[in-house]
């Protein structure tokens, strides 16, 4: 059997039996293994992960909201009561992600174009806190994100211009890419570059 067609006989298994006995993280580690490896599964599979996960996102940890909104938005599906409920869980435990799953999360909610203030103001201000313990990737990713949405963050971009001024070498050539474009539309400058 190819992998494709085992990772097809597992997405018709979760659906048959469903999720209801599964643990949270083990419900965000499936959908995030299966966006990984960008298994294009049928619907009624990302519709069960979905709809568990809805019923549960008020239990989910920090790891669970990245995993699950990373998921969705690397699949592109949209997912409106989800992503609400990990906004909510996210808002009240904004001071547990780390770097990571900061840039992490705003990428989800940008890619899929969710437009939440609140949440990107409370990642901006969680992150500017945090600044200084992003790598250039998460630099990059979090600028990427801002930028996509409706909303000026000077305050952020002005940072992060200021410090990774002296530090361009650490970035991949994507990353540079990245913050180029992002600044750009933003219609952000910085007299740093």
């Amino acid at each position: 059997h190819s992998s494709n067609e085992i990772l097809d006989r597992i997405a018709e298994e979760v659906v048959a039996r469903g999720l209801q006995c599964s643990t949270s993280q083990g419900i965000a580690m499936l959908a995030h293994s299966f966006a990984t490896l960008n298994h294009a599964t049928n619907g009624d599979f990302w519709e069960c992960i979905e709809n568990t996960a809805s019923s549960r996102v008020s239990s989910f940890g920090v790891i669970e909201c990245i995993q699950i909104a990373w998921a969705f938005a690397t699949i592109g599906r949209k997912a409106d009561d989800l992503f609400r409920g990990i906004e909510r869980v996210s808002m009240s435990k904004m001071d547990q992600f780390n770097p990571q799953g900061l840039s992490n999360l705003a990428w989800a909610f940008s890619t899929l174009e969710y437009d939440s203030p609140t949440l990107f103001n409370a990642i901006a201000e969680c992150s500017e806190r945090k600044l200084d313990q992003f790598k250039p990737q998460e630099k990059a990713m979090l600028v990427l994100a801002l930028s996509r949405i409706d909303r000026s963050f000077p305050d952020i971009f002005d940072t992060i211009a200021s410090q990774s001024a002296s530090e361009l070498y650490k970035f991949s050539s994507l990353d540079l890419f990245n913050l180029v474009v992002s600044y750009v539309k933003a219609g952000q400058q910085s007299e740093q570059w």
